[in-house]
């Protein structure tokens, strides 16, 4: 999933809106983190 991030970050030059998208992920990740997400 890392490389899907680094993705979106790139695009959010181009597309704002992808940092919506990717803010509204992380916040998710942090309240309920994926059992596949190890930190």
């Amino acid at each position: 999933m890392t490389t899907s991030i680094h993705i979106a970050k790139g695009l959010n030059q181009m597309h704002p809106i992808q940092s919506l998208i990717e803010q509204a992920f992380e916040n998710r990740a942090e309240i309920t983190p994926p059992p596949y997400r190890r930190s």
